[in-house]
């Protein structure tokens, strides 16, 4: 008799263990897109600044969320990851702007398979998980004097759960 309720009571506890895991929610964490001077967030630069383009996450979540090289990965092979377009005036009232580039060589080489996840980020923590600097890609130029924006998509999958988070920054090249 002993065997057959400790073998009940195993299914009941790891029922009630999964349920705790069906709580998670990546609506708690947090990401944004900056634009950074070395180490400073801002939105102004000065004309010939190497503009780095960063991605932060923010923790909110109870939970120590993993970033992990596969989402690196991933995301450095979307076509329209952290690419900048200047704002253009034409003629054509459909055309706002035009693309300048992004701050890596497409598409990033990266073979991620079996590596442990990459940064750790413990609740209630924030870092910069992905930062590149406009001259990261050699095939870019100078930005020049005008406005810019970065605005993509980004789509994360954590234990079958997934969540999509639009992003945009602007910023000014004086």
């Amino acid at each position: 008799m002993k065997k057959i309720s400790l073998l009940l009571v195993i299914p009941v506890l790891s029922g009630i263990f999964g349920c705790q895991e069906d709580n998670f929610s990546l609506d708690e964490i947090n990401i944004e897109v900056l634009t950074m001077d070395n180490e400073i967030v801002k939105n102004t630069f000065e004309e010939g600044t190497d503009v780095v383009l960063a991605l932060k996450i923010k923790n909110q979540s109870s939970k120590t969320f993993e970033w992990s090289y596969d989402y690196e990965c991933e995301l450095s092979r979307q076509q329209d990851f952290m690419l900048v377009k200047k704002e253009v005036q034409t003629e054509d009232p459909n055309i706002t702007s035009v693309s300048v580039g992004i701050p890596y060589q497409f598409p990033l080489n990266c073979p991620t398979v079996g590596l442990p996840p990459r940064i750790t980020i413990s609740p209630g923590e924030e870092t910069i998980v992905m930062a590149y600097a406009w001259s990261s890609n050699p095939d870019n130029t100078v930005l020049q004097t005008g406005q810019y924006f970065s605005e993509f998509t980004i789509t994360i999958e954590v234990e079958s759960h997934q969540k999509s988070w639009n992003l945009k920054t602007d910023f000014i090249i004086e």
